[in-house]
């Protein structure tokens, strides 16, 4: 009967070890994928802000043609 408690607490003593590891795993698990959305989310941020300079940058050079043309039309009726 000894022998059959010791075997036992062998292994309930190896059961909370196992279960201590799963936990472990599922923590590291857990930090990994938050860090994987983080890591998506920032990409996904890093694209909309690029696709916002492009879009910035296309009306400042409208508005630079268009100011060129425009003073370039005042010159032209001055001189008439």
């Amino acid at each position: 009967m000894r022998i059959l408690a010791q075997g036992r607490g062998k292994l309930s003593h190896g059961l909370g070890v196992l279960e201590q590891e799963v936990d472990r795993y599922k923590r590291l698990f857990y930090d990994l994928q938050a860090s994987w959305e983080k890591e998506v989310q920032r990409q996904k941020n890093k694209r909309q802000m690029r696709a916002v300079v492009v879009i910035i940058q296309k009306y400042v050079c409208k508005w630079l043609l268009l100011q060129h043309a425009y003073l370039k039309f005042l010159s032209v009726t001055t001189s008439i």
